[in-house]
């Protein structure tokens, strides 16, 4: 059986790999002009283009938001949403 590299970061990140603590952290960017806004309440919850989802790791309610971005847009959009989460703090 294959696992996507997507699953093993996950799979790492869940184990305490690497966590990124931003409760309660907001952040709203323009990404190939479309507003994005991320928010971490405990779940992270995206809105975009009028749809919202949430998730308990970025990358997924990102996938679910924005299901046809290739792996470089999605990974750059989560980079982007990361820094700006973390510049902004928590509310």
């Amino acid at each position: 059986m294959t696992w996507s590299t997507g699953f093993l970061e996950r799979r790492g990140r869940r184990k305490g790999a690497s966590t990124f603590d931003s409760s309660g952290a907001r952040a709203t960017v323009t990404f190939q002009g479309i507003e994005v806004t991320a928010t971490n309440m405990g779940l992270w919850h995206v809105e975009a283009a009028g749809r919202s989802a949430s998730a308990a790791f970025l990358d997924d309610a990102l996938e679910r938001v924005l299901p046809k971005l290739n792996y470089e847009e999605q990974y750059g959009l989560l980079i982007q949403l990361l820094v700006a989460t973390a510049a902004e703090g928590p509310c």
